[in-house]
C-alpha cells in the first residue's frame, strides 16, 4: 500500500458519557502497536491495557479503526488519547532465489515510514536548537548535579551546570517592543526596581521597589502619580508584624477627615442627622468608621439612610415596639457583605443587633414625645440644633439648683446650648448664674439685667454637661423672673 497519512496520533477524545468507541487513523498490523492513555477529570493520566480496558477493531485496515473501552462510555471531562507503538524490529527473511512477493516487500517500506513518523513524532516533543542556528553550540546536557541549574557557559557554546541566583541585576533598556510580544518589562531606573505593564499606553509600574530601602510602593491603577508606600519603620528589631486584611474591599480612612475619635458618636465625615417627620430620620454621611465586637473596622461610604420608628430590625426598631416620652439612639449598622443599613435603639452602648449584621457606629439621639412624635432637630457632625425649649421659668432660686433637661438632650450630650433671660422691672442689678457643678461652681455663665428691663435681657450660652441632662442656676438680687430655654446640644 501508499503512505498518505503524516500523523500515528489519534485524538485527545474528551467524553461526554455516551460513547464507548474512539478511532485510530492509521494502519497497524497487530493490537499491541497501539498505546492507549485516559486522563480521568482532575485525576491522573495512565496508559491503559489492551484486552484489559479496551479492544482494538479493524487491525490490517489501511484507513485505521476503532478502539472500544471495557469499562463502557467514557466519562465526562475524562479524555483518551491513542497513538502508534510501531516495534523498532525487521523479522522477515528472504531465502536466495526465492520468488519475488510485491505486498511482503511494500510492508517493509511502510513499516519503515511508519518508524520514522513515529521517530518525528517524538523528536517534535523534544528541546532543540531552530533548524536556522548554525551548529557551532554543543548542546549536549552535562552531567547531573543535585539542585544545580542548565544554563549556557559564558561563551554561549555548550551547556554547563550552575548555581541558583540570588540577585538578580536588570539593565535599563530602551522601551521594548510594542507588538505585544512582551509581557512585562522589569525595568531599573535611579533607585527604583519596576514592574511594567505594556498594555498601557505609557507603560505604568504595576508596583515598584526601591532599591535603597526596605519599603514598597504599590501605584494606582488609574492614576501612577498615587502612591502607597509600605514601611517597617518603628518595628522591633527582629520582630515580624502581621497585618491581615478582611475578605472584602475596604478602603483605609483619611485620619486628617475623620472627626469624632473622642467622642462618642462613631468617626466619621460630613455625617448629618435629621427628621422631617414624626416618625423617621435621615442619616447622610461622606463616610463613617463602624466597628465589631473584636475591634474590626467597618468603612460605610457614601452614607444616606433612612430610619423609621413604626418598622422592626435593621432599617427601624432594634427591639420591642415605639414609646412615647423616650430618647431613641440612633446607630448605622453593617454586614460582613458590605450591606449598610440604619437603626433605633433605647440603648446607646448595646443594641441589639438584627441577624448577619455584626458592625456599628453610634450617629446620634432623637427624643419621641409624649404624642410619640419625634422632636425637630438638625444634627451636622457633632453640634445639634433642636426647636427652642423652656426648661426653666421664673425661676428665683437663691443657691445653685439643678434644671432638668431630661426631655430636651440625650444622656450622651457633652454640653448644651441655651438662651438665659432675666426680666426685672426695678432699678437695680439682677444677675442669672448657670453652672455645671453646683458645688464646684464650674464654668459660670452669667446673664445680668442692669437697666430695669421688664421684658428682660436673653443670652444666648453653652455649658459642659457634668452631671448627665442636668444643668445648675440661681440667681442674685431677686429679679421677676429668671428662665432658661434649650435650643440644641454636642455630642
Amino acid at each position: 500500500m501508499t503512505v498518505n497519512t503524516t500523523s500515528i496520533i489519534s485524538g485527545p477524545y474528551t467524553g461526554n458519557d455516551t460513547l464507548d468507541e474512539y478511532s485510530y487513523t492509521f494502519r497497524v498490523e497487530d493490537k499491541s502497536e497501539l498505546k492507549v492513555w485516559e486522563t480521568p477529570l482532575g485525576g491522573t493520566k495512565t496508559l491503559l491495557t489492551v484486552d484489559t480496558d479496551y479492544t482494538v477493531n479493524n487491525i490490517g485496515t489501511d484507513g485505521g479503526g476503532t478502539i472500544t473501552r471495557i469499562a463502557g462510555n467514557l466519562p465526562t471531562g475524562s479524555v483518551w488519547y491513542i497513538r502508534a507503538n510501531y516495534p523498532d524490529t525487521q523479522l522477515i527473511e528472504f531465502g536466495s532465489q526465492g520468488a519475488f512477493f510485491p505486498d511482503i516487500h511494500e510492508a517493509m517500506a511502510d513499516k519503515l515510514t511508519f518508524l520514522v513518523q513515529q521517530i518525528d513524532e517524538l523528536q517534535s516533543r523534544a528541546v532543540h536548537l531552530s533548524e536556522s542556528e548554525a551548529l557551532i553550540a554543543n548542546p549536549e546536557l552535562p552531567t547531573p548535579v543535585a539542585s544545580k541549574l542548565i544554563a549556557w557557559a559564558s561563551d554561549a557554546l555548550s551547556l554547563v551546570n550552575a548555581d541558583f541566583i540570588d540577585n538578580v541585576f536588570v539593565q535599563q533598556e530602551s522601551t521594548p517592543a510594542t507588538d505585544g510580544s512582551v509581557l512585562l518589562w522589569l525595568k531599573a531606573s535611579t533607585g527604583v526596581f519596576s514592574v511594567l505593564d505594556p498594555s498601557t499606553p505609557t507603560w505604568q509600574a504595576i508596583i515598584t521597589f526601591p532599591i535603597v530601602d526596605t519599603t514598597a510602593v504599590v501605584k494606582n491603577a488609574a492614576d501612577p502619580t498615587k502612591l502607597l508606600r509600605l514601611n517597617a519603620a518603628d518595628i522591633t528589631t527582629a520582630t515580624t508584624r502581621v497585618a491581615t486584611m478582611p475578605d472584602r474591599d475596604i478602603r483605609m480612612a483619611n485620619d486628617a477627615f475623620m472627626i469624632g475619635s473622642q467622642g462618642i458618636l462613631a468617626q466619621h465625615e460630613g455625617l448629618a442627622l435629621y427628621n422631617n417627620n414624626a416618625f423617621q430620620v435621615t442619616i447622610t454621611a461622606t463616610s463613617v468608621l463602624l466597628k465589631d465586637s473584636s475591634g474590626e473596622s467597618f468603612l460605610a461610604e457614601s452614607v444616606n439612610e433612612n430610619a423609621n420608628i413604626t418598622l422592626s430590625g435593621a432599617g427601624g426598631l432594634d427591639t420591642g415596639s415605639e414609646a412615647s416620652s423616650t430618647w431613641y439612639h440612633v446607630w448605622l449598622i453593617a454586614r460582613p457583605d458590605n450591606t449598610v443599613e440604619s437603626m433605633f435603639s433605647t440603648s446607646s452602648t448595646a443594641p441589639t443587633m438584627p441577624g448577619a449584621y455584626t458592625y456599628k457606629g453610634y450617629v446620634g439621639a432623637i427624643y419621641n414625645d409624649s404624642g410619640s412624635d419625634f422632636d425637630t432637630i438638625y444634627q451636622n457632625n457633632h453640634r445639634v440644633a433642636s426647636v427652642k425649649q423652656s426648661v426653666l421659668s421664673s425661676g428665683t432660686a437663691t443657691s445653685y439648683t439643678s434644671v432638668d433637661l431630661s426631655t430636651t438632650i440625650p444622656t450622651t450630650a457633652s454640653s448644651v446650648y441655651a438662651d438665659g433671660n432675666v426680666n426685672d422691672s426695678g432699678s437695680g442689678t439682677s444677675t442669672l448664674f448657670v453652672v455645671c457643678d453646683g458645688t464646684n461652681e464650674l464654668g459660670e455663665v452669667r446673664i445680668q439685667n442692669s437697666g430695669g428691663t421688664a421684658n428682660g435681657i436673653f443670652n444666648q450660652f453653652s455649658v459642659v454637661i457634668r452631671t448627665i441632662q442636668t444643668l445648675f442656676y440661681k440667681v442674685q438680687a431677686s429679679p421677676d423672673s429668671a428662665g432658661i430655654s434649650v435650643t440644641g446640644w454636642r455630642y
